[in-house]
């Protein structure tokens, strides 16, 4: 795919064009309550965008599709219109388009999990009934039968006073390991530093992993709780859709594919498999103990094949009007991704974050007509739903310093009917509470809570926001809670009350105004 803006087909312009029409009657700006210098900012705006961004064209925009594709080029064309810079620095030009390196699986006919007791072999072949492969590691791997070692919640943490591979040798086997861990009412009683430590799910699956692989397992095999049972066609079905990767690794919070296979079991064939040891898992009986599975043997047999593909971050810049501000950018940013389709069902989503996108166009085109003191970068990320990709290589690769971004605004979910917060609900450093309020005093007509960003951790965990903090860049996301709706196909334009989003865009058009020119 190239990089540069490309014409737009005739489909999409028809698209924009039938949108905006539509919309227009009756959807004028309000009023009597709205800033005088925000006449570009409109509800038939917003709907024109959202139009776009959640048509059949687009296909769910999952990351690396042909619709991902033309929903970029719409956004880099939106902001080239506005007068916006191209903000990635592309050899001898400039670029609205940030390339995402990726890895996409493609698994074979020829994977097997055996199980050999008593003299009996059986093969399983992946399915709902038996294991679903995770990661292929190498992509063709033939592990021959040994004993597994059940790894308990596959915890190397001695300094913390918790280490599940003491006395055991993983070295050449398939390590066992269950998701999660113990309730903190159960009998095993874990430290609070190791449950603090582990208690974001995708990054304690991966202090998992990283500790398996140090210590040479062949592979791993995972135990899932009865959450993601009861949801394993859900979950598999999305897994499915989203069998890629980042091609390299982003530091401790994201070190790329694990190089060994990983698979999740069926806990029925999981409770099989513990059939008369001292400790069972699934049927949580027996003290808790980690060991070698003696008098049964696995093997795992793994056939993939790897694709690479690039897919991209968007990424506009607005120069302030002050140049001894040049160097202090307002990062301003929501998630252009979605989970694409299944089969003919398009997952639009809307609210999920169509929505922040929406809001950041109108908010660019109105800028770019008052622009404030200190410059602002726009960007719209890839590969959110995937695990922050799109985030982790813009930190990885920023296109200024990360020292010289003062602060990322990122906009999540702001748009629903369905939202469970009545208004806005900000998370964010206490330096920017007083900053948001005062720009909230010209949009009234809209709800305002702040929470300090420190306290809200595990909300946070789940956006490109975490992204951002764990780099230490200061950051604060904006959004209206949860919805019903959420990765549903039901999170469609329907869902999207204008209303709420506009004021929105005015809070934050205004927010940024406060930012820039303080």
């Amino acid at each position: 795919m190239r990089e540069e803006i490309k014409v737009f087909s005739k489909k999409i312009l028809i698209i924009a064009a039938t949108a905006f029409f539509i919309s227009f009657p009756g959807c004028q700006r309000q009023k009597g309550e709205i800033p005088p210098d925000t006449e570009a900012i409109t509800i038939s705006g917003l709907q024109k965008h959202m139009n776009v961004l959640t048509s059949d064209e687009m296909e769910g925009r999952l990351t690396g599709s042909s619709g991902y594709k033309i929903a970029a080029d719409y956004a880099a064309e939106q902001f080239a219109s506005f007068t916006l810079e191209p903000g990635w620095p592309d050899g001898n030009k400039k670029s609205f388009l940030q390339p995402v390196p990726f890895i996409h699986y493609r698994f074979g006919s020829n994977n097997a999990l055996t199980i050999q007791r008593n003299g009996k072999t059986k093969e399983y072949t992946p399915g709902r009934k038996s294991y679903e492969l995770l990661y292929p590691g190498e992509g063709n791997e033939n592990i021959p039968l040994s004993s597994p070692v059940f790894i308990g919640y596959g915890i190397h943490e001695p300094e913390l006073g918790w280490d599940d591979y003491a006395g055991l040798d993983v070295g050449g086997k398939i390590a066992i390991l269950m998701m999660g861990f113990s309730p903190r009412n159960s009998d095993i009683q874990m430290p609070m530093k190791v449950r603090r430590k582990y208690s974001d799910r995708i990054k304690g699956d991966l202090l998992r992993f990283s500790a398996a692989i140090e210590k040479n397992a062949a592979a791993i095999i995972v135990i899932p709780d009865e959450s993601f049972a009861n949801n394993w066609d859900r979950i598999m079905s999305q897994r499915k859709r989203f069998n890629f990767v980042a091609s390299q690794s982003y530091g401790p919070s994201s070190p790329g594919e694990p190089p060994i296979p990983v698979v999740v079991a069926n806990r029925d064939l999981v409770g099989r498999v513990f059939d008369k040891k001292d400790f069972n898992p699934i049927e949580e009986r027996g003290d808790y103990a980690t060991f070698v599975m003696d008098g049964i043997e696995l093997g795992l047999t793994v056939n993939a094949s790897k694709e690479y593909f690039t897919c991209y971050n968007i990424i506009a810049l607005l120069p302030g009007t002050d140049p001894k501000l040049d160097n202090e950018y307002i990062a301003v940013a929501a998630h252009l991704d979605h989970l694409g389709k299944n089969g003919f069902i398009i997952y639009r989503g809307a609210n999920d974050d169509a929505s922040g996108c929406s809001l950041i166009l109108e908010v660019a085109q109105a800028l770019a007509q008052n622009p404030a003191k200190r410059p602002v970068m726009f960007i719209l990320f890839t590969a959110e739903e995937a695990g922050h990709y799109g985030s982790l290589h813009f930190l990885e690769y920023p296109p200024v310093p990360l020292e010289q971004i003062a602060l990322n605004i990122n906009i999540e979910q702001i748009g629903s009917k369905h939202r469970n917060v009545k208004g806005i609900w900000a998370i964010g450093p206490p330096s920017q509470r007083d900053l948001l309020y005062s720009a909230h005093q010209k949009v009234k007509s809209i709800d305002l809570n702040f929470d300090n960003i420190d306290s809200q951790l595990r909300v946070i965990q789940g956006s490109d926001t975490w992204s951002f903090y764990l780099q230490k860049v200061p950051a604060i996301i904006l959004g209206s809670g949860g919805f019903p709706e959420h990765h549903t196909p039901g999170d469609t334009i329907d869902l999207i009350d204008f209303d709420h989003l506009y004021k929105a865009t005015l809070l934050v058009y205004e927010y940024i105004l406060e930012l820039g020119n303080k």
